[in-house]
């Protein structure tokens, strides 16, 4: 069996089920290019790594526009590694790269009972470019039960395209794929690949809140 990223040979005993379907792994070098980010040292709005867990400027300014915040939880920082691997996974169609943070997701996952998972849905033509969501692979390769209840409307151009100031203006892009009722007083959980300025969940949210859903939060992979 071969590192998922290097594509250097691990020596790892497999169970006789494994031998016929081979887990994906990543070698510890690779694994230790990852930085996870410390809950006791993030920001309590978006999960920014920070030394103290207090809001950031980016979130003091969410704050003026939405009343309640989404308590964002990164797992990794968004920095080179996880950059290289993203756009090997996610621009690049490495399927396969789906099961590499399968068991840290399903472990955060655990500490969200009783809520909706809701993975962030693609635009049709992103999906029909991409071939699978980014998003939903992760979940489903971490055996995690899941709900798309967002809709997306056609996008003229991918967010990775647009800078900072362009994202932040960008219009409601979500609709509700499901009834209302089906929302009402209801915990849901957002997640997606990467917060980046936190537009995409921030309109995904405000979906939520308009529906009368009791807490909205929200998940990423990276921040």
């Amino acid at each position: 069996m071969r590192c998922s990223l290097c594509h250097q040979e691990l020596s790892i005993n497999l169970s006789v089920i494994e031998l016929f379907f081979p887990p994906i792994k990543c070698c510890r070098t690779c694994r230790q290019k990852f930085t996870r980010i410390k809950r006791t040292q993030a920001c309590l709005g978006c999960g920014r790594a920070q030394a103290q867990t207090k809001l950031c400027s980016d979130c003091q300014n969410w704050k003026t526009l939405y009343p309640q915040l989404l308590a964002n939880r990164a797992l990794y920082l968004y920095d080179a590694a996880l950059k290289d691997w993203m756009q090997q996974y996610k621009f690049y169609g490495d399927y396969q790269l789906r099961f590499t943070f399968a068991a840290e997701l399903k472990q955060a996952l655990a500490d969200y009972q009783g809520y909706l998972i809701c993975p962030i849905s693609l635009a049709d033509e992103r999906f029909a470019t991409r071939g699978f969501n980014q998003v939903t692979e992760m979940l489903r390769a971490a055996r995690v039960s899941y709900s798309e209840l967002l809709e997306r409307k056609t996008i003229a151009q991918p967010q990775s395209k647009k800078n900072r100031h362009e994202r932040l203006l960008l219009p409601q892009p979500f609709s509700l794929a499901v009834p209302s009722e089906k929302i009402k007083n209801k915990k849901v959980l957002l997640v997606d690949d990467v917060y980046t300025t936190g537009r995409t969940l921030f309109h995904a949210a405000e979906i939520f809140w308009e529906n009368d859903a009791e807490v909205v939060q929200s998940l990423t992979l990276a921040r």
